[in-house]
């Protein structure tokens, strides 16, 4: 389950600690773009 499959997608298959961190640091980055 995660927010950037294409971004983050070969972090979830080391850890989903390190993908969720990954996903949650860019949503708060690009999260502010977007939205």
């Amino acid at each position: 389950m995660s927010i950037y499959p294409k971004v983050s997608g070969g972090v979830a298959d080391r850890g989903n600690a390190t993908e969720s961190a990954t996903a949650a640091t860019r949503d708060l980055l690009l999260g502010r773009r977007i939205r």
